[in-house]
């Protein structure tokens, strides 16, 4: 049987040596990259502290300037100069309104940052679609609002970015076409889609309950209850708005549906032709405390002496200790008119109630 040759002891430790070498040559190699990127690093983000502290009180007197003369004062910019202004535009464009914003638009103009908003949806990088959608709400770069509906994807956050640029820009109809957008798809909003929805429909929700009129039998649980909470915190629209599918909410399946259903005609609770279909005893009576909760919180408010009384009523039978919390607050001082009226746990949530507001005052 043949034998495999032993090896020198000396040819394995210097083998041996040679690989410790060179392993710590590359451990050597790694740490001084680290330290020298780090240096590096550390003295970039010195320049820019000092360039900021330097440029700052500049840059706000100039904005004060009827004329600011931009291109002359970025002529005399050093590059780390023009990258601290580029990140200030950045923050302040999201801050100042008015000739202030205008102002800062036109720096932004100067410094050609209008080619980072150009052309979004062609480039791959999800990453860098935002930042070009980001920088389109921010300046007055000409937008096409026909190809960013085509090119928007069903991503819910790129459709959330590209509503965002409607309502920062200030679109004709940007209220129809960035809910259009936001809720085609029937999938729940992220939150800065669904403060993009509020934002878009704060003033005047027509287009949100035109919308939800066409397609909210469609829609899942999740979508529904954000689209009536969402209708909740807006302003009411006009007598003519589609109303009737929110109604049709209140006897729905889900529990979360028919609360927020409650907080959005609560908003329009005022209204006669409003107060007079909303069954306040029904409501009341829902096997669902968050049901409940949404009805003494949103209606106690407007509801006429029969509706209170329904509601006081309740009471006696509710098992929900949030939910008489909720109408002692409501109803704090008629409540303390009739307190020989009140069960005795919404009268010991009466009387928490008023002991704090006394002491917060």
């Amino acid at each position: 049987m043949a034998t495999i040759p032993a090896v020198p002891v000396g040819l394995l430790r210097a083998a041996l040596l040679w690989v410790t070498l060179c392993v710590l040559v590359a451990l050597l190699l790694t740490a001084g990259t680290t330290i020298a990127r780090s240096v590096r690093g550390a003295l970039e983000d010195r320049r820019r502290e000092e360039a900021t502290e330097r440029l700052q009180p500049t840059l706000f007197e100039r904005i004060g300037h009827e004329d600011p003369d931009w291109s002359t004062w970025l002529a005399e910019c050093s590059p780390t100069e023009r990258r601290v202004l580029e990140s200030e535009v950045d923050r302040l464009l999201r801050l100042f309104t008015g000739t202030d914003k205008q102002q800062l638009r036109a720096l932004a103009n100067r410094l050609e940052l209008g080619r980072r908003a150009e052309r979004p949806f062609d480039v791959a990088s999800r990453v860098r679609r935002f930042e070009a959608l980001t920088w389109l709400a921010l300046l007055d770069h000409p937008i096409d609002v026909d190809r960013l509906r085509e090119r928007c994807s069903d991503d819910p956050d790129e459709r959330a970015a590209v509503a965002r640029v409607f309502y920062e820009r200030e679109v004709p109809e940007a209220s129809t076409l960035g809910t259009e957008l936001l809720l085609r798809t029937g999938r729940p909003l992220p939150l800065f889609g669904l403060d993009t929805l509020y934002k878009l429909n704060e003033t005047d929700p027509t287009a949100l309950l035109e919308t939800g009129a066409i397609q909210w039998n469609g829609w899942t649980d999740a979508i529904l209850a954000q689209v009536l909470e969402t209708l909740q915190y807006c302003d009411p629209a006009g007598t003519d708005a589609p109303l009737e599918w929110v109604f049709s909410c209140l006897s729905h399946e889900a529990p979360t549906v028919r609360a927020a259903a409650v907080g959005a005609l609560g908003t329009y609770a005022w209204r006669p032709d409003v107060e007079s279909r909303i069954e306040v005893t029904w409501l009341v009576a829902d096997s669902d405390p968050r049901v409940r909760r949404a009805a003494y919180r949103h209606l106690a408010e407007w509801g006429d002496p029969a509706d209170v009384r329904t509601m006081v009523n309740a009471a006696r039978a509710e098992s929900d200790d949030r939910a008489l919390l909720i109408l002692a607050s409501e109803l704090t001082e008629g409540l303390r008119t009739a307190d020989q009226d009140l069960s005795p746990r919404l009268r010991r949530c009466l009387d928490w109630v008023v002991a704090e507001r006394a002491r917060t005052g």
